[in-house]
C-alpha cells in the first residue's frame, strides 16, 4: 500500500500551522499582557533631557539650599553644641529682626581686658579685634568662664556670633556656623469672602466701599490678630499714606498715633481722626529701625 500522500499531507498540514504561529507573535517580541502604553520619549526638543512620568526632572530642581516659592523653609542644618576650651553657640541659625539671640560660650582664660562676644556680619572675614570691634552690630563681655548671654538682632543679613580674647592685639577664639536675620512673614486681610493671613489689620470686620471717608473727631478701630507673640516693642501705628517706606524708622517718624502689643497676638485699638488726610494702620513685629511692617489695614480720608 502507498503512503506517500498521506505523509505529504500531514507535512502540508504541520507547515501551515507553523506559519499562522508566527504570523501570530507580536512585532518586537513584546508578551501578551504587558503594557500597551506608548513608551515617553527623554530627548526633549533641542536634546535636552525630560523627566520620565514618576521621576524628578534634575534640570528644573529647586537650587540646594533655596526653598521654593510657597513650600515650607526647609529644617536647620545640624547645628550640634561644640566643646573644648573655646567655643560659642546659639540654638538656632535662623532668626527673624528684633529677636532676642541666645548664645551660649565658654572661654578659657578671663583676662584683663576681658573676653567679648559680639554679632559680626559674614561679610568680615578679618580675624583680628579690629576689624570684628568695628563691624560688630551687638556684643557683650564674657563676665565668667561659662554662660549664656542675649545679642540683638538688630538687623538682616548674614552673620556669625564671635568669641573673641580682647585687646588690641586680641585674636578670633571661636564663631558660630553661618546665621541668617530675616524680616518677619507678612500677612493680609482681603475681606469676608477670604480667610485672612496672619498678622492683618482691618478697620471692619465686613466689606468696605473703595473710598472709605470718616467725618473728622470720630474713632476707628484697628482690629489685628497676629500667628504669635512678637518680642518687646512691636507697635501698631496711625500713618499717614504719604509715607510709601516700609521701614519702621520712616513711619515711626510720622506716625500721628501709635499703640504697642505687649506681647499679645489679638486686640483691638481706639485712635481718634483729629486731622484731615489720608490714613492707614501699619503693624510691626519689632521697634529696629530697619524692621519692615507686616500688617496694613484699608486706606482711609479723614475730612
Amino acid at each position: 500500500m502507498n503512503n506517500a500522500k498521506p505523509i505529504s499531507i500531514a507535512i502540508n498540514i504541520l507547515l501551515i500551522a507553523l506559519l499562522a504561529l508566527l504570523c501570530a507573535c507580536p512585532k518586537g517580541g513584546q508578551q501578551a499582557g504587558t503594557s500597551k502604553t506608548p513608551s515617553v520619549s527623554t530627548e526633549s526638543p533641542g536634546g535636552a533631557t525630560s523627566a520620565q512620568p514618576g521621576t524628578t526632572n534634575q534640570t528644573s530642581a529647586t537650587p540646594p539650599g533655596t526653598t521654593a516659592p510657597g513650600t515650607t523653609p526647609a529644617v536647620e542644618p545640624p547645628n550640634p553644641k561644640p566643646s573644648g576650651l573655646n567655643w560659642v553657640w546659639s540654638p538656632k541659625l535662623t532668626y527673624r529682626i528684633g529677636e532676642p539671640i541666645k548664645a551660649d560660650y565658654t572661654v578659657a582664660a578671663i583676662g584683663d581686658p576681658k573676653p567679648w562676644i559680639g554679632l559680626i556680619p559674614a561679610s568680615v572675614v578679618a580675624q583680628d579685634e579690629a576689624a570684628n570691634d568695628a563691624a560688630d552690630i551687638s556684643y557683650c563681655y564674657a563676665e565668667t568662664p561659662t554662660a549664656t548671654l542675649t545679642l540683638s538682632a538688630v538687623d538682616v543679613g548674614q552673620f556669625h556670633i564671635r568669641l573673641l580674647s580682647g585687646g588690641s592685639t586680641g585674636k578670633l577664639l571661636a564663631e558660630t556656623p553661618l546665621m541668617n536675620i530675616t524680616q518677619w512673614q507678612k500677612g493680609r486681610w482681603e475681606g469676608t469672602d477670604k480667610p485672612p493671613v496672619k498678622p492683618y489689620i482691618t478697620i471692619s470686620g465686613g466689606p468696605l466701599p473703595p473710598t472709605v471717608v470718616i467725618k473728622q473727631g470720630l474713632p476707628v478701630v484697628a482690629y489685628w490678630e497676629t500667628a504669635e507673640a512678637y518680642p518687646e516693642g512691636a507697635w501698631l501705628g496711625l500713618i499717614p499714606t504719604s509715607c510709601t517706606s516700609a521701614r519702621e524708622e520712616d513711619n515711626d517718624a510720622v506716625d500721628i498715633q501709635y499703640n504697642y502689643l505687649n506681647g499679645e497676638v489679638k486686640g483691638q485699638f481706639q485712635f481718634m481722626m483729629d486731622k484731615p488726610g489720608e490714613y492707614v494702620f501699619r503693624l510691626f513685629p519689632s521697634s529696629q529701625p530697619n524692621t519692615e511692617w507686616v500688617a496694613e489695614s484699608q486706606v482711609w480720608t479723614v475730612e
